[in-house]
């Protein structure tokens, strides 16, 4: 990485040079090398294929504008490490990734004490994929993921529980890892997928399904968890589901496809 910070100074294009101050990249941008701050009340917009090697988003004090970075249609942000979200003292901090592609190792929200200063990331029908988990701090109410239409989230780590999750009738989590992995403690989720290769997913609480539940490879598991699912359940020939123990009543609405080769226990 450059010796001085790499730091996004003025709203407008990512490719644009000028906007950044301290980056190692050609023209002044950031390269894959650079850990990135977006300053407060600065907002980047990436509008070309853009990369980092990690990211955060200052505190965001300006009573002018917020912080963040919105994703153009069709473009990708490339982070190999962690994307890190700061309370905002002052308006709100966003991560937009809207029709775009964001790939990182982890994302941490940290929610602001004071209501309404959100931290947030929203996907409308864009990508989101992580080889580590989503981690929630602070005060759950201003610490936001949210679905706007029929985005998807790959991680491959856990989806923490401490946070605000707001879902539509189409936003997909795919719990992809090859390790145990658990689904965090949130009233409703919409489209579930699970095709974790080791170790298993296991949800830890009550839980509402607005839409359907697809396990592809290995194997989900209730627990006590009390389970509701609207839409249409199909385990895959070699994966299985585990209803728990009694005490966790679950509630299928939907169809239930058991492909041949796959499990209901």
């Amino acid at each position: 990485a450059s010796d001085a910070a790499c730091n996004a100074v003025t709203t407008g294009n990512w490719s644009a040079g000028g906007n950044w101050s301290g980056c190692s990249g050609a023209g002044g941008v950031p390269d894959a090398t650079d850990d990135i701050t977006i300053n407060s009340g600065v907002i980047m917009t990436v509008d070309s294929a853009a990369v980092a090697n990690s990211i955060v988003v200052a505190t965001s004090s300006s009573a002018v504008t917020g912080n963040g970075i919105v994703i153009n249609s069709g473009q990708t942000l490339a982070v190999t490490g962690s994307v890190f979200m700061n309370p905002p003292t002052a308006l709100t901090s966003l991560i937009d990734v809207g029709a775009g592609t964001l790939t990182a190792a982890s994302i941490s929200i940290t929610g602001s004490a004071t209501a309404s200063r959100f931290a947030s990331i929203s996907i409308s029908t864009g990508t989101t994929t992580l080889s580590g988990s989503v981690v929630f701090t602070g005060t759950a109410a201003q610490a936001r993921f949210i679905f706007t239409s029929t985005g998807r989230l790959n991680i491959a780590g856990n989806f923490g529980s401490g946070g605000t999750l707001t879902t539509t009738s189409n936003g997909t989590i795919n719990f992809n890892g090859s390790i145990a992995q658990t689904i965090g403690t949130y009233a409703t989720y919409n489209n579930i997928e699970i095709n974790n290769t080791s170790g298993g997913v296991s949800f830890i609480s009550t839980a509402t399904f607005l839409g359907t539940l697809t396990v592809t490879t290995g194997t989900l598991t209730f627990n006590t968890s009390a389970i509701t699912i609207t839409g249409a359940t199909t385990i895959a020939s070699g994966a299985s589901l585990v209803l728990g123990v009694a005490a966790g009543a679950k509630t299928f609405i939907g169809l239930v496809t058991i492909d041949n080769g796959g499990t209901w226990s």
